[in-house]
């Protein structure tokens, strides 16, 4: 089970006492300050630049704070906490993103796989707020990235995941189809990936298109250079595959957005980082509606995108073998630009991950060949891309069962647990804090309980690929028990 970020509140930075943490040389790794006035806001943002405090976390139900302290000293972590409800989660983010965090704290009723998956699939963190140790594990159960509680002994759940890590198509399926392609893209989503992988030039005519190199002589008839010629010419070649050719061209980033379901996201890593290009892009990219990542290698690139690439979190390319990124520049940046950062995985740092995750940072190594793809399944990236989503999108993507139970003393109860496609599924059941109703569980009900009040369980599912065993855990199950002569129902 990958490791949560646990933020204790005894801990709490209190903003009178700053200096004092300061002298104290305390104030760095997981401190929090909670801020929601305007003009303290100013003064912390200040003082904290003055002495380049950036490895801290601010969090604040008020956006104007999250705001004035960006603008001041962007390099700080920034926590929006929301104090009202809502129910557009993608509207919901791209505010976050407008706000320039990417990091939400939320109440535990949102404490749930299929709502935290939602807010992963669209490159955010989610921490949540705990008070006993039932919402600890209700909160871990449910995927969340960190907690902030008080005095809270550690839990551990028996599983690998509680959902899969987002499942990316490296330039779609393309085993028998033209990487790239529409074709691939289609595939990829049938296959049941979370996102495609895409390339994209701009032609002459300013017209964004997906392909990987920056001529078509590699995969089409014709090789035609994407810059130097219009979208016209360029739809004139025809790919080719195992040397035949097909009568399928060139696609444009808004043919793929036309012809794909909006529930699968897109992972465009931007060819070009000339600032004409980014914006081109960027006023393509923010007429979508469906999860969307925009990454590149060049640095320059990378704050064309924070200024025309808005409602969406973007992606850092990088190589840490040719790059010698020192880890604090790269937090700094991660921050200052909203970034996911993308290694290569040969030359992945593991210690550079931990460290990353700890500080809300998204991390998804790319290029895992087939075996490596599904070793790193169980490495707690927060993405998987790979050539081999075919082979992984088949996996549950979240289990569904029943949150609350009714169960009466001397009766069975049937529980079910099913994936999002209402597959039933297996599983093994986890009683908590040692049982203390005497529940017995066998074969899939519950069948006994020694006394009356309130238990809690989890269930476990196992799926195998590729030799590879995959232990998921659902969300916490609360049972109440009753005696039958009492019980009253719902």
């Amino acid at each position: 089970m990958k490791k949560i970020v646990y933020i204790d509140l005894n801990d709490y930075a209190d903003i009178r006492y700053l200096k004092e943490f300061d002298r104290k040389n305390i104030l760095k790794g997981l401190n929090l300050i909670e801020i929601n006035e305007v003009k303290l806001a100013r003064q912390v943002a200040g003082y904290l630049k003055f002495k380049d405090h950036y490895d801290i976390f601010i969090v604040s139900s008020n956006k104007r704070v999250i705001q004035e302290i960006y603008s001041i000293y962007p390099y700080t972590r920034l926590i929006y906490e929301p104090k009202r409800s809502f129910n557009d989660i993608d509207k919901f983010a791209k505010e976050l993103f407008f706000a320039h965090t990417f990091t939400v704290c939320l109440d535990i009723s949102y404490a749930h796989q299929n709502v935290i998956r939602e807010f992963h699939l669209r490159g955010l963190k989610v921490i949540i707020r705990v008070n006993n140790q039932v919402e600890l594990y209700q909160a871990v159960l449910a995927g969340s990235d960190g907690v902030l509680g008080e005095n809270l002994d550690p839990v551990e759940i028996d599983s690998d995941f509680t959902s899969l890590p987002i499942i990316v198509a490296h330039r779609g399926v393309h085993d028998d189809q033209v990487e790239n392609s529409l074709k691939a893209a289609i595939k990829a989503y049938s296959a049941g990936a979370d996102y495609i992988e895409m390339d994209v030039h701009m032609t002459q005519d300013k017209v964004i298109v997906v392909n990987h190199d920056e001529s078509l002589g590699r995969t089409y008839d014709k090789n035609l250079h994407i810059k130097r010629n219009t979208l016209k010419e360029l739809k004139q070649a025809k790919q080719v595959l195992e040397g035949e050719t097909l009568t399928d061209s060139i696609e444009t980033l808004n043919e793929y957005h036309k012809q794909l379901p909006k529930d699968i996201g897109f992972l465009i890593e931007t060819k070009v980082d000339n600032k004409r290009a980014i914006k081109r892009l960027g006023r393509v990219v923010n007429s979508m509606n469906r999860p969307i990542m925009v990454m590149s290698f060049y640095p320059f690139a990378l704050i064309h995108m924070n200024q025309y690439i808005k409602p969406y979190m973007n992606g850092f390319l990088v190589d840490f073998k040719d790059q010698r990124m020192n880890f604090e520049v790269l937090l700094k940046v991660a921050h200052k630009y909203r970034l996911f950062v993308h290694p290569y995985y040969k030359h992945n740092k593991p210690e550079y991950e931990i460290e990353l995750k700890r500080r809300m940072v998204g991390y998804s190594p790319w290029g895992y060949q087939k075996v490596d793809a599904f070793k790193a399944l169980k490495k707690g990236h927060d993405m998987i891309n790979s050539d081999y989503a075919s082979l992984m999108g088949h996996l549950p993507k979240k289990l569904i069962t029943e949150t609350v139970l009714f169960y009466q003393i001397n009766t069975s109860l049937i529980i079910g647990l099913k994936d999002e496609l209402e597959n039933k599924l297996s599983f093994d059941s986890r009683i908590l804090f040692n049982n203390p109703l005497g529940l017995i569980i066998e074969d899939g009900k519950i069948i006994a309980a020694n006394e009356t009040g309130e238990a809690y369980i989890y269930l476990t599912h196992q799926e195998t690929v590729e030799g590879v065993n995959i232990t998921y855990a659902t969300d916490l199950i609360k049972i109440i028990v009753d005696d039958i002569h009492n019980f009253k129902g719902v």
